[in-house]
Protein backbone atom coordinates (compact mmCIF):
# COMPACT_ATOMS: atom_id res chain seq x y z
CA UNK A 1 0.00 0.00 0.00
CA UNK A 2 1.48 3.29 -0.85
CA UNK A 3 1.99 5.71 1.91
CA UNK A 4 -0.55 8.47 0.44
CA UNK A 5 -3.41 5.54 0.38
CA UNK A 6 -2.86 3.98 4.15
CA UNK A 7 -3.03 7.65 5.65
CA UNK A 8 -6.21 8.12 3.79
CA UNK A 9 -7.70 5.07 5.12
CA UNK A 10 -6.30 6.28 8.82
CA UNK A 11 -8.49 9.89 8.24
CA UNK A 12 -11.83 7.62 6.65
CA UNK A 13 -14.84 9.87 7.67
CA UNK A 14 -18.14 9.41 7.72
CA UNK A 15 -19.49 8.62 3.76
CA UNK A 16 -22.95 9.45 2.54
CA UNK A 17 -24.87 6.33 1.35
CA UNK A 18 -26.57 7.98 -1.40
CA UNK A 19 -29.45 4.96 -1.80
CA UNK A 20 -30.19 6.07 1.97
CA UNK A 21 -28.86 9.37 2.63
CA UNK A 22 -27.73 7.99 5.81
CA UNK A 23 -24.10 8.48 7.23
CA UNK A 24 -21.86 5.56 7.65
CA UNK A 25 -18.48 4.56 8.64
CA UNK A 26 -16.89 2.63 5.19
CA UNK A 27 -14.91 0.22 7.78
CA UNK A 28 -18.20 -0.77 9.28
CA UNK A 29 -19.78 -2.03 6.33
CA UNK A 30 -19.76 -5.46 4.93
CA UNK A 31 -18.46 -6.25 1.20
CA UNK A 32 -21.76 -6.23 -0.62
CA UNK A 33 -22.90 -2.81 1.08
CA UNK A 34 -19.57 -1.68 0.19
CA UNK A 35 -20.59 -2.47 -3.53
CA UNK A 36 -23.79 -1.49 -3.60
CA UNK A 37 -22.99 2.21 -2.20
CA UNK A 38 -20.07 1.95 -4.41
CA UNK A 39 -21.93 1.79 -7.57
CA UNK A 40 -24.84 4.10 -6.47
CA UNK A 41 -22.27 6.70 -5.24
CA UNK A 42 -20.57 6.34 -9.29
CA UNK A 43 -23.82 6.99 -10.81
CA UNK A 44 -25.00 9.91 -8.64
CA UNK A 45 -21.11 11.41 -9.20
CA UNK A 46 -21.80 10.75 -13.42
CA UNK A 47 -25.19 13.13 -12.46
CA UNK A 48 -23.89 15.56 -10.66
CA UNK A 49 -20.71 15.84 -13.15
CA UNK A 50 -23.22 15.96 -15.83
CA UNK A 51 -25.34 18.85 -14.11
CA UNK A 52 -22.29 20.43 -13.43
CA UNK A 53 -21.65 20.63 -17.02
CA UNK A 54 -24.87 21.65 -18.90
CA UNK A 55 -24.55 24.47 -15.80
CA UNK A 56 -21.36 25.53 -16.44
CA UNK A 57 -21.67 25.67 -20.42
CA UNK A 58 -24.63 27.78 -20.02
CA UNK A 59 -22.70 30.10 -17.81
CA UNK A 60 -20.10 30.00 -21.00
CA UNK A 61 -22.62 30.70 -23.51
CA UNK A 62 -23.85 33.97 -21.37
CA UNK A 63 -20.66 34.83 -20.82
CA UNK A 64 -20.14 35.11 -24.79
CA UNK A 65 -17.00 37.12 -26.16
CA UNK A 66 -16.02 38.89 -22.70
CA UNK A 67 -12.67 38.88 -21.74
CA UNK A 68 -13.03 40.42 -18.51
CA UNK A 69 -15.08 39.03 -15.28
CA UNK A 70 -18.35 39.88 -14.84
CA UNK A 71 -20.09 40.36 -11.32
CA UNK A 72 -22.98 38.22 -11.43
CA UNK A 73 -24.66 38.69 -7.60
CA UNK A 74 -22.04 38.82 -4.50
CA UNK A 75 -19.80 36.88 -6.97
CA UNK A 76 -17.42 37.54 -10.34
CA UNK A 77 -17.46 35.08 -12.81
CA UNK A 78 -14.75 34.67 -15.61
CA UNK A 79 -14.46 32.05 -18.08
CA UNK A 80 -11.12 30.78 -18.17
CA UNK A 81 -11.38 29.15 -22.21
CA UNK A 82 -7.36 27.81 -21.71
CA UNK A 83 -6.40 29.25 -24.88
CA UNK A 84 -3.29 27.91 -26.37
CA UNK A 85 -0.91 28.19 -29.55
CA UNK A 86 -0.68 25.42 -31.93
CA UNK A 87 1.99 26.09 -34.08
CA UNK A 88 2.38 24.53 -37.93
CA UNK A 89 5.75 22.92 -37.57
CA UNK A 90 6.18 23.11 -41.31
CA UNK A 91 4.93 26.98 -41.76
CA UNK A 92 7.51 28.39 -38.80
CA UNK A 93 10.34 25.83 -40.51
CA UNK A 94 9.83 27.55 -43.65
CA UNK A 95 9.05 31.42 -42.45
CA UNK A 96 12.26 30.51 -39.72
CA UNK A 97 14.43 30.17 -42.96
CA UNK A 98 13.03 33.07 -44.52
CA UNK A 99 13.89 35.25 -41.47
CA UNK A 100 17.09 34.20 -41.50
CA UNK A 101 18.25 34.53 -45.22
CA UNK A 102 17.19 38.04 -45.16
CA UNK A 103 18.73 39.14 -41.59
CA UNK A 104 15.61 39.58 -39.30
CA UNK A 105 17.10 37.15 -36.91
CA UNK A 106 20.10 35.08 -36.81
CA UNK A 107 20.50 31.34 -36.23
CA UNK A 108 21.33 31.88 -32.80
CA UNK A 109 17.91 33.10 -32.25
CA UNK A 110 16.09 29.94 -33.50
CA UNK A 111 18.12 27.47 -32.24
CA UNK A 112 15.85 25.05 -30.25
CA UNK A 113 12.61 26.26 -32.38
CA UNK A 114 11.45 22.81 -33.27
CA UNK A 115 12.37 20.09 -30.95
CA UNK A 116 11.57 16.62 -31.41
CA UNK A 117 10.62 14.87 -28.29
CA UNK A 118 13.01 11.09 -27.38
CA UNK A 119 10.04 8.83 -26.80
CA UNK A 120 10.40 4.79 -25.73
CA UNK A 121 7.28 3.26 -27.68
CA UNK A 122 5.88 1.59 -24.67
CA UNK A 123 3.93 -0.98 -27.09
CA UNK A 124 6.73 -1.65 -29.66
CA UNK A 125 9.10 -2.36 -26.64
CA UNK A 126 6.85 -4.43 -24.97
CA UNK A 127 6.61 -6.70 -27.93
CA UNK A 128 10.41 -6.63 -28.51
CA UNK A 129 10.49 -7.49 -24.61
CA UNK A 130 7.84 -10.40 -25.22
CA UNK A 131 10.02 -12.10 -28.27
CA UNK A 132 13.20 -12.01 -25.98
CA UNK A 133 14.91 -14.92 -23.86
CA UNK A 134 17.52 -15.51 -21.75
CA UNK A 135 20.32 -12.90 -20.46
CA UNK A 136 18.62 -10.48 -23.94
CA UNK A 137 15.67 -10.59 -22.14
CA UNK A 138 17.14 -9.98 -18.56
CA UNK A 139 19.25 -6.91 -20.12
CA UNK A 140 16.49 -5.30 -21.69
CA UNK A 141 13.79 -5.97 -18.49
CA UNK A 142 15.99 -3.77 -16.65
CA UNK A 143 14.99 -0.87 -19.10
CA UNK A 144 11.64 0.04 -17.32
CA UNK A 145 10.05 -0.15 -14.31
CA UNK A 146 6.55 -0.08 -13.37
CA UNK A 147 5.34 2.71 -11.61
CA UNK A 148 1.61 3.50 -9.80
CA UNK A 149 -0.30 5.90 -11.92
CA UNK A 150 -2.79 7.45 -9.55
CA UNK A 151 -4.99 5.75 -6.73
CA UNK A 152 -5.67 2.35 -7.39
CA UNK A 153 -9.52 1.99 -8.96
CA UNK A 154 -11.87 -0.64 -7.99
CA UNK A 155 -13.60 -2.05 -10.89
CA UNK A 156 -17.29 -3.60 -10.45
CA UNK A 157 -19.00 -6.01 -12.96
CA UNK A 158 -21.90 -7.72 -12.19
CA UNK A 159 -21.26 -11.57 -11.65
CA UNK A 160 -23.41 -14.53 -13.30
CA UNK A 161 -24.65 -17.51 -11.71
CA UNK A 162 -23.64 -20.45 -13.67
CA UNK A 163 -26.07 -23.62 -12.92
CA UNK A 164 -24.03 -26.63 -13.04
CA UNK A 165 -25.86 -29.90 -14.37
CA UNK A 166 -28.98 -31.10 -12.76
CA UNK A 167 -28.56 -34.30 -11.32
CA UNK A 168 -31.47 -36.84 -11.50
Amino acid sequence: MTDSFSKALEQQAEVLDTRTGELFHPEDADHEDLVEILLALRDAEKRYRDWRTQVEDELVRRFGDRRAAQPVGGFEVNVRRGWSRQWDVEDVESLAADLVSHGAVSLTDITNLIVTEKKVSGTVAAKLLNRLSGPDLAAFSEAFAWVEKGRPKVEVTASVEIEGPKRG
